[in-house]
């Protein structure tokens, strides 16, 4: 900017010498006056130059500066629930591929898991450890689900069998003594290991005189067992074994009857007769009432009463039909201690001995530590498939056997002969990873083993993670649970993070009572759902 004006001076001065017509010293002064105006117009060009950027060099930072400007509030909102909903899709495809990698195509050797790539748990969250985000997730799913597994009123409190509670310092399977003396104690009865081979060969026996054996199925063991203990019950307890086979078939034999039998022509007539007297001191009791009313009212009583009268006996012929129908479609009957009474009589001690042993806790305890079809079948009731009675009797087969393994499954059909082996924890996400352990089931490995084993070789769908199997499945409220349905901690989206077991049948206070591998206990035992911290319940789609 300097030489500029030091060449335009030049120029002027040169020109000056040149007009000799103009005077030196007012051209001077003029020429002064003409540059001082153009240094200050200079000066104020350059100040503005300096402060604002050429065009062309002005477009790229005026394009920065727009894409840099924060979005409006709505478009914010916008693009964070688009990332939230695409994020959550990413998250519940990684979890399906995982668990559908674990479906079957692979031989029983390969589904025997090491941990590595099917790793399930049944850790609960700990809410310290998880982030914002998942906590809401949670809590949206909780709130989008009904809880339908209410506390009782007779429990207090929950206790946590998950992984996050586990004591992972001792290595010993609890076994089943606990039921084994619960039976002894309240009901002096213990059961020989191998006591449901003496029961599938008294059954066995009494198919030879059936027509149709295959249709055969024991329905009320419960009932043979208490008639037994009322017979042939000691103070000093009762061993249930083989050499107790003969008097127990007999009482199978009376306690199972051919349709078309006289004793259960007679049992029959006695409930006839008990109809009819009900109804003869009813008859009298209105009769007595009748006699203080005027002849008019006793009359119009006495029409009254023979109208009753027809439809009583039109009632009881339907009654008598129906029972035939049903007599005729089944080859036998299955009688109830009930039956027993009214066809050979009780006095007040029996009967509350065969009251004792067929109650709710007594048909439980024998289900559980016999792990008998038969007895399992008496608990879960008549109108319980038998799938499901084979489901729950596989899953009791493993109570106090089986320890608890992270990442633990099996295919096997009955024992899988790596259970007990020392084997690593490969599976992550657990306090034992890394750790060498006894190899068992995880939660969800066990429910899978017991579907697996109740329906030969089969799973009705539920795979063997615990994400899978409530997909599997459909809510059910607590009341309507059945034997083989399923009871979880939280619904799918908590993955690992999640506890299940398999319901058992319901306790007198209405309560589940389920069987899972816990953690925490290290093995497979049973409890009430709610206080074994269960909050839902679901049926497997494929279960009937």
């Amino acid at each position: 900017m300097k030489n500029r004006y030091l060449y335009k001076l030049g120029c002027m001065m040169l020109v000056g010498s040149m007009l000799m017509s103009t005077a030196p010293v007012a051209y001077a002064s003029s020429l002064q006056t003409e540059l001082q105006k153009e240094a200050e117009s200079n000066k104020e060009g350059s100040q503005t130059e300096t402060s604002q950027p050429e065009t062309s060099q002005s477009e790229t930072p005026a394009t920065e500066t727009e894409t840099s400007q924060p979005e409006t509030k709505p478009e914010l909102e916008t693009r964070q629930t688009e990332t939230a909903a695409a994020e959550t899709e990413t998250n519940a495809s990684q979890t399906g591929d995982t668990d559908a990698s674990k479906e079957d195509g692979t031989s029983d050797s390969d589904k025997k898991d090491d941990g590595s790539d099917k790793k399930d748990g049944d850790k609960k969250p700990d809410g310290d450890s998880k982030d914002d985000k998942n906590k809401k997730d949670n809590a949206d799913d909780k709130n989008s689900q009904k809880g339908d597994i209410q506390k009782p009123d007779d429990e207090s409190e929950q206790v946590d069998h998950s992984d996050a509670a586990a004591d992972y310092a001792s290595n010993i399977i609890a076994g089943n003594s606990v039921y084994l003396g619960e039976l002894s104690s309240e009901y002096g009865i213990s059961f020989d290991e191998e006591f449901e081979k003496t029961m599938d060969k008294i059954e066995a026996d009494y198919k030879e005189f059936l027509d149709k054996p295959e249709d055969f199925l024991a329905e009320n063991w419960q009932d043979v067992l208490a008639v037994y203990v009322m017979k042939y019950g000691q103070d000093a307890g009762i061993k249930m074994d083989k050499s107790c086979r003969d008097d127990l078939e007999q009482i199978f034999f009376l306690m199972n009857v051919r349709s078309n039998s006289a004793i259960l022509r007679k049992l029959e007539k006695i409930q006839k007769e008990e109809v009819s007297e009900t109804e003869g001191r009813s008859a009298e009791t209105e009769k007595a009432a009748e006699a203080e009313e005027s002849t008019e009212t006793e009359k119009a009583t006495d029409a009254e009463e023979s109208t009753e009268t027809e439809k009583a006996a039109d009632a009881e012929e339907s009654t008598e039909t129906k029972k035939v129908a049903e007599t005729d479609a089944k080859e036998y009957r299955a009688l109830s201690v009930q039956d027993y009474i009214a066809l050979y009589g009780a006095d007040e001690e029996q009967t509350a001995i065969l009251e004792k042993y067929t109650s709710t806790k007594c048909r439980q305890l024998c289900a559980i530590v016999t792990a008998s079809k038969g007895f399992v079948r008496s608990e879960a009731g008549s109108d319980v498939s038998e799938e499901r009675v084979s489901i729950v009797a596989a899953a009791c087969s493993l109570i106090g056997k089986v320890g608890y393994f992270w990442g633990g499954k099996s295919y096997a059909i009955g024992w899988d002969d790596s259970w007990g082996s020392p084997m690593t924890v490969s599976a992550e996400g657990s306090k034992s990873s890394g750790t060498v352990r006894s190899y068992g089931l995880d939660c969800s490995g066990f429910v899978a083993w017991s579907y697996y084993n109740g329906l030969g070789g089969k799973d009705a769908g539920i795979g063997n993670h615990t994400t899978t199997q409530w997909n599997a499945s459909e809510m059910v409220d607590s009341q309507s649970a059945k034997p083989g349905d399923l009871v979880f901690y939280h619904p799918a989206s908590a993955g690992d993070d999640n506890h299940v077991g398999i319901v058992v049948g319901v306790n007198d206070n209405g309560s589940l009572l389920v069987v899972h591998c816990s953690s925490s206990q290290n093995g497979v035992m049973t409890g009430e759902a709610w206080s074994a911290g269960f909050q839902y319940v679901r049926s497997p789609l494929g279960l009937e």
